[in-house]
């Protein structure tokens, strides 16, 4: 019994040792893409900031593609997730969909800076991996959209460009905004639910613009 539960122990300990290997290396790999790009970063500056060897990232990883692709797994998953968590509520649609929005942008903001960073900024190498979560969220939206339609809240025909519209008014501010400007960023999320919602115009005389 002993020796059994001695091997276990061991068995944990080398698990829990490779896991956070693994997450190491990945935080290292999450740092360098963020200040220098994908093409400006190699294997060797991973392994020299985390003072692993490169034998280790190959056999975490099978190399520096297999770290972004984690990287965005751990992003994006947080972001479907967290999307999918509001859609799932039985609420009023138009007040569901405000919460969405809501919901997105704060999910982008809470993933970090250098994750919005990788995600957006390299979209020449992050594009031909990212697709099976841009995906869930397309069809996260346009499902919302349809249900705004049938209550009569959408006019639009095609719902993948309108939904592709609102992603890029939400996305976007992650390359604009910076924190310590005159706008707060709970400013700047009700701005930009207001622009989703009612345009350059504003909302009609008398309506209440979104919470």
């Amino acid at each position: 019994m002993k020796k059994q539960a001695g091997k276990l122990m061991k068995r944990e300990k080398a698990a829990n040792h490779s896991t956070n290997t693994a997450e190491k290396l990945l935080d290292a790999a999450l740092e360098l893409f963020a200040a220098n790009g994908f093409n400006g970063t190699s294997i060797r500056d991973i392994a020299r900031l985390t003072g692993m060897t490169i034998s280790n990232i190959y056999y975490h990883y099978g190399s520096k593609e297999g770290l972004l692709i984690a990287i965005l797994e751990r992003a994006t998953r947080e972001i479907v997730d967290g999307l999918t968590e509001v859609v799932n509520r039985d609420i009023d649609p138009l007040e569901r969909f405000k919460l969405l929005l809501r919901a997105h942008f704060d999910l982008l903001i809470n993933i970090g800076r250098k994750e919005a960073n990788v995600l957006f900024l390299e979209e020449e190498h992050v594009s031909r991996f990212i697709k099976p979560f841009q995906i869930e969220i397309l069809d996260i939206y346009r499902k919302e959209l349809q249900t705004l339609k049938s209550a009569g809240y959408v006019s639009q025909e095609n719902l993948t460009i309108l939904a592709f519209n609102v992603f890029g008014v939400i996305n976007w501010h992650l390359r604009w905004y910076k924190p310590g400007g005159r706008l707060s960023l709970d400013e700047v999320a009700n701005e930009l639910v207001d622009f989703v919602f009612y345009g350059i115009c504003g909302p009609p005389r008398g309506i209440k613009s979104p919470d």
